[in-house]
């Protein structure tokens, strides 16, 4: 507890334990989160979704870097176990869970540089 909130008083995304961020749908959660974990990115306001394709249970999230670069984030839904609340005072199920299967570059063109 105590590092995440010295990252935020830094401007800092700590991703252990992160769910992500509560401005994107789930599947764009999943994907910040990867896209944050593979290029070691933790800046707070580095990473934006830009578009999210699909529906349950398979969405393809597009996620953009200030700096340009993009990546292209395939979501797929799963079922979590084992059973538990998904919520205080709900009863026991299997809670939906994003599971992120590839996490690739986007080239960018001449136009874009």
């Amino acid at each position: 507890m105590k590092e995440v909130l010295q990252g935020v008083r830094e401007g800092r995304v700590v991703t252990e334990g992160c769910r992500g961020s509560s401005a994107w749908e789930r599947p764009g959660q999943a994907a910040e989160l990867a896209v944050r974990t593979a290029v070691r990115e933790d800046a707070a306001g580095a990473l934006n979704v830009v578009r999210t394709e699909g529906e349950t249970p398979h969405w393809e999230v597009t996620v953009a870097h200030t700096d340009g670069r993009q990546w292209l984030v395939s979501v797929s839904q799963g079922a979590s176990s084992p059973p538990r609340a998904e919520s205080c005072g709900s009863a026991l199920g299997s809670p939906a869970r994003m599971d992120v299967t590839v996490v690739r570059e986007l080239s960018r063109t001449a136009a874009d540089w």
